[in-house]
């Protein structure tokens, strides 16, 4: 007896099998999925019961995102029938290897496999039914910055080109923390005091400092940022053209530690570089380049992440917020190119 609105996910697993070789007969499809209310399980959502052939899954699972839909049941799926225990073990790149990832008995509470674009989801499917699936070239690829040789860009924003005008004046009135900033020609200097709305932060819109960009139209596009930090990392989220696939690059604060890079989407995945830290009262050169529906994202000449994005039906204004928490924060520029 399979719920109906997890039949979709169901015959996903079985189709994503058969075109792997993997099939099933039909006493082995004969399961149960059921809509559940799992005391403490909320956190991953799902219990598999072997002895049964029984498939539980949280009721908090309704409020996922389609992706995190799908990645939970396959990954319950993965337990019971294909008969795969749960895997930690990590791509070069940090990433989890498999969707059968679990947080028992793991020191990393903070990352879960980022299961957006089609290569990734590929990959996951693919590993899923073959665990052996050598590491993709987006979890090996250290591919580090290099001036770009192709034809001259067409610059959008300029540096130092900050917007002086009244609306980045209200913005830091009406917010409920305390704000202070000035543009000079040397750059942008922001202070955020200490607030008593807990984990309140001040969004900064770039359209704010940049306001030309609210109307220019980019299909693929190259955001520069220099900046130094004081205390806690600046946070920039951003939708890619269409409004579509939002992303965030995050200054990760899990397990104690702080600056890590981190990276989360609305597909359900969220990925924190272990590797790469935002300096500390020095400067930090990052770079976002859209391109032909991929993103990259460097940071101090390091590559962060990359993934494939749903395509756009049509160009329209860069969509890009930046938070900041309680410190200073010192931007040399910030520009905008189109490619």
């Amino acid at each position: 007896i399979i719920n109906s609105i997890f039949m979709p996910y169901f015959n996903t697993f079985l189709e994503e099998g058969k075109k792997r070789g993997v099939t099933f007969t039909a006493k082995e499809q004969a399961i149960t999925i059921k809509l559940s209310n799992l005391p403490g399980k909320s956190g991953y959502g799902g219990w598999t019961i072997s002895e049964t052939n029984t498939i539980e899954i949280d009721s908090a699972w309704l409020n996922y995102n389609e992706a995190g839909k799908e990645r939970l049941l396959l990954h319950e799926l993965g337990h019971l029938m294909l008969k795969r225990d749960h895997k930690i073990q990590q791509l070069p790149n940090g990433e989890y290897s498999s969707l059968m990832y679990t947080f028992d008995n793991n020191p990393d509470k903070c990352s879960s496999s980022i299961f957006t674009g089609n290569l990734r989801r590929m990959y996951y499917l693919e590993e899923l039914f073959k665990p052996n699936t050598p590491a993709p070239a987006w979890a090996i690829d250290n591919m580090l910055w290099k001036e770009p040789t192709q034809t001259p860009q067409t610059l959008v924003v300029g540096t130092n080109a900050w917007n002086k005008n009244n609306a980045l004046e209200v913005l830091v009135k009406n917010s409920p923390n305390e704000v202070s900033y000035k543009i000079l020609s040397t750059g942008m200097s922001l202070v955020v005091g200490k607030t008593q709305t807990v984990n309140s932060e001040f969004k900064l819109p770039l359209a704010t400092l940049f306001p030309n960009l609210a109307e220019t139209p980019l299909q693929n596009y190259e955001v520069r940022m220099r900046y130094k930090l004081y205390g806690r990392g600046f946070e920039m989220g951003w939708s890619p053209n269409n409004g579509e696939n939002p992303h965030a690059l995050i200054s990760n604060n899990c397990n104690g530690e702080t600056n890590y890079m981190g990276i989360s989407n609305n597909r359900g995945g969220f990925f924190v570089n272990y590797k790469i830290l935002q300096n500390l009262r020095d400067t930090n050169d990052l770079i976002l380049q859209h391109k032909d529906n991929y993103a990259m994202i460097w940071l101090n000449g390091q590559l962060i992440f990359q993934t494939d994005l749903t395509a756009g039906t049509a160009a329209s204004p860069l969509g890009m917020n930046l938070y900041f928490g309680a410190s200073q924060y010192d931007f040399e520029f910030i520009t905008v190119t189109k490619l």
